[in-house]
C-alpha cells in the first residue's frame, strides 16, 4: 500500500497537469500574491473552484465560453478570473466560500454579492452584461511566473487521485482533503482482521478509481480523536464523502466488484438527460428510476434537482426529458399546469407508471433554498426501494435500516423453491402497490417492501430473530426493524402465506396500530439495548452541553454535601442529647447511692 504525505501528492499533481494540453481559451488563475491587486480596480467576476469538484467540472465548458465571449469584446467593462480552492484554501476562506464552484462580483476591491442564479449560460451571460461598466480601469494581474511554476495552473483541471493510491490521513491533512473534493474514506485499526483482510482489496479500489476518484484511509489506533470526531464505531467504516459536504456511510458488501460498483457511481453525472427510447431501456435495466419531466427553459427546477440527487450517489438513476411525447403517455395529476416540472419514481419495470410523484413550484425563488433542497432529498430517499427485492448481505442495511422505516414483508425460503416464491413475492408486491392511492409525497402511509430470503444461508439469525424454522417454509412475516418487533399471525390468528387474501388485511392492521406484535429481542437484551440507548443518550447531551453539564454536576455535588453535613449534623445532635442523659443519669445514681 502506497501513502504520499499530502505535500508530495500536491506535488505531483502539479507536475501532472503540466503534462495535459491546455484549452485554446486564457483562463486568468488568480493567486493570494495578487489577488487583491489585480481586484482592486474595475469589476471582476470571479469562479472558485475545485478541480476535485463534479459540479465544477460539469460547469468549465459554460466559464470557458463565458471568458471566450468577454475577451472577444475591446471593451467588457467587467473582467473574469478563477480561484483554485484546492491549491489556495485559505483565499478562499477568506472569500468565505462555502461550496464549489461559487462565483462572486468585486467592484474596486470590494466585495459586491454572490451570484445565486442558475448556473446557465445565457443567465450567467445576461448577469456579466449586466454588471459591466465599459470604460472602467482594469488592472492587469500582478504574476511570476518563477514563483507559480509548478501551481496547476485551471485550464488543466487536474484529476483526482492522480497515482492511483490510498492517502493516508490524520488530522493535519483530513479537512484539506475533503475540501479538495469526494473521497471514499476507511476507517480502521491494524489489529483488526477484517481490516487486514480488506487491505489488499482497498489499494485495488485506489488503484481502479485513479483519476476518478480519492480513495483514502485512517489509522484510528494513531489517530483517535480523528475517528470519534467521525462517529467511527466499528472498524472497518467506510464513509463517501461528498463535494456538498455531505457524508454517507458505505453498508454493502467488501468484495472489490461490490465497491467498485459503489465508487463508480459515486462519480457519475448525478442526472442524465435521455430520449424516450433511452428511457425505455433504463427501465428495463433498473428496479427503480427517477423521471423528471420539465420544459428546456426550466433551470432552476433542474439546478435544484441535480444538487438534492447527489445523495443518491447513482442509485437509483435520475433521468431528465423534455420530450412532450414521453409526458403524453402518463396520466400525470389534472391539478399541475401544462408542461409543469414534476419528478416521478417508476418501479416494477413499468415504464408508464409511478408510484409517487413530487411537483416543483413555479416559483423557487419563494422559498427558503435549503428547505426546498431538503424537501427533495426526504423525497428522493423515501422512495428509492423497490417494491420487492431478495434481502441478501449487501442490501439489508439499505433494505432493513431505511431511513424512513418501512415495514418489509419478509418471506424465508427454501433456495430449491426461490423462483417460484419470488415470483410470488412480486407479484403480491405489486398488488400492493395497486390498491395503495399515489399522491404529491408518494403513498399515503409508511412504505411497504417486500422480500425473500435464503433461509439456508439465514437459518440462525431467521430463527433467533423471528421463530422461523427450515421444516415451516416458506415462514412470511412483518418487520419493523427500526423498533425489532414483528408479527407473524394475521388479524385471525392464521399464520402468514405469501398471498393477498392473508397479507393485505394483516398489513392495513399493522399499519393502523391494531396488530398484535412480538418482540425480536428478549427482555434481558431489551433492558441491555435501553440502558444503552440511554448511556449513549447523556453521552451526546454532554457533549453537546459540556458547561450546562459542569454547572448540573456542581448542582448535584453541592446537594449531596449539603445532605451529608445535615445527616451528620443531626446524629451528632442526636448522639449528644443521648451523652448528656446518660451523665444525668449516672449523677442521679450517685446521689441516691450518698443518701
Amino acid at each position: 500500500m502506497i501513502c504520499l504525505p499530502y505535500h508530495l501528492l500536491v506535488a505531483t499533481l502539479a507536475f501532472a497537469a503540466a503534462a495535459v494540453p491546455v484549452n485554446s481559451v486564457e483562463l486568468l488563475v488568480l493567486t493570494p500574491e495578487n489577488f487583491k491587486s489585480t481586484i482592486a480596480e474595475g469589476v471582476w467576476f470571479i469562479e472558485h473552484f475545485s478541480p476535485y469538484c463534479h459540479h465544477c467540472k460539469e460547469f468549465a465548458p459554460t466559464w470557458e465560453k463565458l471568458v471566450e465571449e468577454n475577451t472577444a469584446s475591446p471593451d467588457p467593462g467587467i473582467r473574469l478570473a478563477q480561484v483554485n480552492c484546492a491549491v489556495h484554501g485559505d483565499l478562499c476562506n477568506e472569500n468565505k466560500i462555502d461550496g464549489y464552484p461559487q462565483m462572486n462580483l468585486y467592484k474596486n476591491g470590494e466585495f459586491v454579492e454572490r451570484y445565486k442564479r442558475a448556473r446557465d449560460h445565457d443567465l450567467l451571460a445576461s448577469y456579466i452584461a449586466q454588471h459591466a461598466e465599459p470604460d472602467s480601469p482594469i488592472t492587469k494581474p500582478v504574476l511570476d511566473n518563477d514563483k507559480h511554476r509548478d501551481e496547476p495552473p485551471a485550464e488543466s483541471r487536474p484529476k483526482p487521485n492522480p497515482t492511483g493510491s490510498v492517502l493516508d490521513l490524520s488530522l493535519t491533512n483530513f479537512h484539506s482533503t475533503l475540501a479538495a473534493g469526494p473521497v471514499f474514506i476507511k476507517f480502521y485499526a491494524p489489529w483488526c482482521g477484517h481490516c487486514k483482510k480488506l487491505a489488499p482489496i482497498w489499494t485495488q479500489l485506489a488503484s481502479h478509481m485513479r483519476h476518478k476518484l480519492a480513495i483514502a484511509e485512517v489509522n484510528c489506533d494513531a489517530q483517535p480523536a480523528l475517528c470519534k470526531s467521525q462517529d467511527v464505531q466499528g472498524y472497518p467504516m467506510l464513509k463517501f464523502y461528498d463535494a456538498a459536504g455531505g457524508v454517507t456511510e458505505y453498508t454493502g458488501g467488501r468484495k472489490f466488484e461490490q465497491l467498485r460498483k459503489f465508487a463508480d457511481g459515486t462519480v457519475k453525472p448525478s442526472v442524465a438527460e435521455v430520449s424516450d427510447q433511452e428511457y425505455e431501456e433504463s427501465v428495463k435495466g433498473n428496479s427503480v428510476v427517477y423521471l423528471f419531466l420539465h420544459s428546456p427553459s426550466d433551470t432552476a427546477s433542474l439546478n435544484d434537482l441535480k444538487i438534492a440527487s447527489q445523495i443518491l450517489l447513482g442509485t437509483p438513476p435520475v433521468l431528465t426529458s423534455t420530450s412532450s411525447s414521453l409526458r403524453s403517455r402518463f396520466s400525470l395529476p389534472t391539478s399541475l399546469p401544462p408542461n409543469a416540472p414534476i419528478l416521478l419514481a417508476i418501479k416494477d419495470s413499468s415504464p408508464h407508471e409511478y408510484t409517487a410523484y413530487r411537483s416543483f413550484t413555479s416559483s423557487p425563488s419563494a422559498q427558503d433554498k435549503n428547505t426546498r433542497l431538503d424537501g427533495l432529498k426526504d423525497w428522493l430517499s423515501r422512495n428509492r426501494l423497490p417494491t420487492s427485492v431478495e434481502l441478501t448481505q449487501e442490501n439489508f442495511q439499505q433494505v432493513m435500516n431505511a431511513p424512513h422505516a418501512p415495514l418489509v414483508v419478509l418471506s424465508a425460503v427454501d433456495p430449491s423453491s426461490t423462483h417460484s416464491i419470488s415470483s410470488s413475492v412480486t407479484s403480491v408486491g405489486r398488488s400492493w402497490r395497486a390498491r395503495r392511492p399515489v399522491r404529491e409525497s408518494g403513498p399515503v402511509e409508511k412504505d411497504v417492501i417486500f422480500v425473500w430470503m435464503d433461509a439456508d444461508k439465514w437459518g440462525k439469525w431467521l430463527k433467533s430473530m423471528y421463530g422461523i424454522k427450515k421444516n415451516r417454509l416458506p415462514g412470511v412475516v412483518i418487520v419493523e426493524h427500526k423498533r425489532l418487533v414483528y408479527y407473524d399471525r394475521g388479524v385471525n390468528g392464521q399464520e402468514l402465506a405469501v398471498d393477498g387474501e392473508s397479507l393485505f388485511p394483516a398489513l392495513d392492521a399493522a399499519l393502523a396500530k391494531t396488530l398484535p406484535y412480538k418482540h425480536s429481542e428478549n427482555i434481558f437484551e431489551r433492558m441491555a439495548r435501553h440502558l444503552n440507548e440511554t448511556l449513549i443518550s447523556v453521552e451526546k447531551y454532554v457533549i453537546a452541553h459540556p458547561w450546562r453539564t459542569v454547572l448540573m454536576a456542581i448542582g448535584l455535588l453541592g446537594a449531596f454535601a449539603y445532605a451529608i453535613h445535615r445527616f451528620i449534623l443531626s446524629e451528632d445532635v442526636n448522639a449528644g442529647g443521648y451523652a448528656h442523659y446518660n451523665s444525668h443519669e449516672k449523677r442521679s445514681r450517685r446521689d441516691r447511692r450518698r443518701d
